[in-house]
C-alpha cells in the first residue's frame, strides 16, 4: 500500500515486511545512510535512516551472516524494498520477517541499502551495508 498526500510531500509505504515513512526534504545535495540501525534485542523490529537528493531506485536487501570455525559467509536471506523514491530523508523499520511471515532466525544480519539516482545528469550509485543482530527470547 502507498499513501502520498501531496500538500505535506509525505510518503509512506507500508507492508508486512518493512514500513518506509518520508521524515524531511534534503537541500544539501548529500547522500546520508545512518549505518548504526537501531536493533532492539528481544523486540521483533529493526529501524534505520536514509537519505538522498533526488528522484532515486531504492533498494534494501538483508543477508544473514554465517560464522563456521575460521570462515564467515555473507548469504543473501531476502530483498525487502525496492522502488522510486522522491529526494528526502526516510526512516525505515523492518519487521524481522520473511515473505512468508516467519520470523528470521536468530543471528547476525547485514542489511545492504542501495541508492541509484534516476538524475541523467549525475547517474550517482550509493551503497551502504550495515549490521544488525536479532536476538529473541
Amino acid at each position: 500500500m502507498i499513501y502520498l498526500n501531496i500538500l505535506l510531500l509525505f510518503f509512506s509505504f507500508n507492508s508486512d515486511l518493512i514500513k518506509i515513512e518520508r521524515t524531511a526534504d534534503i537541500s544539501n545535495g548529500h547522500y546520508f545512510i545512518d549505518d548504526t540501525s537501531l536493533p532492539f534485542p528481544f523486540s521483533p523490529v529493526t529501524f534505520f535512516k536514509f537519505g538522498f537528493p533526488d528522484k532515486s531506485l531504492v533498494i534494501v536487501d538483508i543477508y544473514k551472516i554465517e560464522k563456521e570455525q575460521q570462515s564467515i559467509t555473507k548469504n543473501f536471506y531476502i530483498r525487502i524494498f525496492e522502488d522510486t523514491l522522491d529526494g528526502g530523508m526516510y526512516s525505515g523499520k523492518w519487521s524481522e520477517k520473511s515473505y512468508n511471515g516467519i520470523q528470521a532466525p536468530d543471528g547476525e544480519y547485514q542489511y545492504f541499502v542501495q541508492i541509484n539516482s534516476l538524475d541523467t545528469n549525475s547517474n550517482t550509485i550509493f551503497k551502504s551495508f550495515s549490521k544488525t543482530i536479532l536476538i529473541y527470547n
